[in-house]
């Protein structure tokens, strides 16, 4: 009888979930997800004056967002981040978020707790006015909340979605990990994963699984490959 070769694959793949609509980007430690919006026309050059009111129908219409809410530092730092990533907006340019104050009570237009403020020592709630806020310099400076705003930039955010993952996977950074081992060569395995993942990369030290019941390392740019012989 003939030998016929059989390789064994051992496929690593990564799921992973929707946990921010399209366009955008999750805070650190499980934070919300937020996204930037610039209202700039490149054919005038200029940009378009907006109010509070029609920038939270545009969050809305873009994945169901509302102006922001911020309930940490990470989440404040990272506004900044995704600011300053935009090309058009930076620290000295105002980005509205969604907190607004009637007098002294201050609450969040997505109606999450306010478990976190950064206002600016100078510029607080005040008792006679309705105010609402944006960040100059990761401070919250007091706006007015009817007044069109020309060249501000505005934060969106919506709350990050929860991935479960099934018994035989690894939770890892938002997404779920699998280990396949299946008679396949390499061509197909991308094609093997299963629910839509893909072949893992690997791009630190921290990517590490152990298998239950098993002490064998799985990451880590380690991979095997069996070759069986049928006779």
């Amino acid at each position: 009888m003939g030998k016929v070769a059989l390789s064994f694959l051992l496929l690593i793949s990564f799921a992973h979930g929707k946990i921010c609509p399209s366009g955008y980007s999750q805070a650190p430690n499980d934070g919300d997800c937020f996204k930037i919006l610039v209202y700039y026309n490149t054919w005038i050059p200029a940009y378009t004056p907006k109010t509070f009111p029609e920038v939270e129908a545009d969050c809305n219409s873009a994945g169901g967002g509302l102006l922001a809410s911020i309930h940490s530092d990470e989440e404040n730092e990272f506004i900044r981040t995704l600011v300053r990533s935009t090309g058009y907006c930076a620290d000295y340019s105002i980005t509205n978020i969604g907190i607004r104050c009637v007098g002294l009570e201050c609450k969040w237009d997505d109606g999450s707790l306010v478990t976190y403020t950064n206002f600016d020592p100078l510029d607080r709630p005040d008792e006679k006015y309705t105010l609402c806020f944006g960040l100059l310099a990761g401070v919250w400076e007091a706006k007015s909340c009817g007044d069109k705003y020309e060249s501000d930039c505005w934060a969106c955010s919506v709350r990050a979605q929860k991935v479960e993952c099934t018994n035989d996977e690894w939770s890892y950074k938002g997404g779920c990990v699998s280990v396949q081992t299946s008679p396949v060569d390499g061509k197909n395995a991308r094609d093997s994963c299963p629910g839509g993942g893909k072949l893992v990369s690997i791009h630190g030290d921290d990517m590490i699984f152990t298998a239950d019941g098993d002490s064998t390392p799985i990451g880590m740019g380690w991979a095997a490959q069996f070759t069986g012989k049928q006779i």
